[in-house]
């Protein structure tokens, strides 16, 4: 039997309120000095714009993404009445492996592999949705090869958009 090796939450908290804060680019430790009042409200007023424009950018991504999704269910066969369903099923196993990652952070475990798998297979089948649907009609309007790999390349960076703005979102939670 193998000995328990994992955190509590106290341990955790401890280590994080002791661990020395980098101040320099050449990886020196040392306690940053605190922040004016003025420095702070300026950091708290562009924090809470990034946060705002983070959301906004999610909002419209996503939107684009179950677009096109549903478009490429219907195309696949999917009655138009329930392709619609097809982006948030896929959507609920990034929110599942998010809530699983959680949950073992708290429990002090390290082993990602389930809930890193959950988010990397709904990821790779977002991207590959909406890539086939929008290369799929600039086919149908009969764009060249070139014209074809310049949109899926566009296509792409709407899912990896989203999936690049959780960890700025999950960095200032942690804050």
């Amino acid at each position: 039997m193998q000995p328990d090796t994992r955190l509590s939450r106290a341990d955790m908290t401890m280590a994080v309120r002791t661990a020395p804060a980098t101040d320099r680019s050449d990886g020196r430790t040392g306690q940053l000095p605190p922040l004016s009042a003025s420095a702070a409200l300026t950091r708290a007023l562009l924090t809470t714009v990034m946060l705002i424009l983070t959301a906004a950018i999610s909002v419209g991504a996503g939107w684009l993404s179950f677009l096109a999704v549903r478009d490429l269910a219907v195309v696949a066969g999917w009655p138009a009445a329930t392709a619609w369903a097809v982006q948030p099923v896929v959507e609920l196993f990034l929110v599942v492996g998010s809530l699983e990652i959680v949950c073992r952070a708290w429990e002090g475990r390290t082993d990602l592999r389930y809930p890193t798998a959950l988010i990397t297979a709904a990821l790779i089948v977002i991207l590959a949705a909406n890539v086939a649907d929008h290369v799929l009609q600039a086919a149908a309007d009969r764009s060249s090869g070139p014209m074809l790999a310049v949109v899926g390349l566009l296509a792409a960076l709407v899912p990896a958009a989203r999936a690049a703005l959780a960890e700025p979102m999950r960095i200032l939670r942690e804050e």
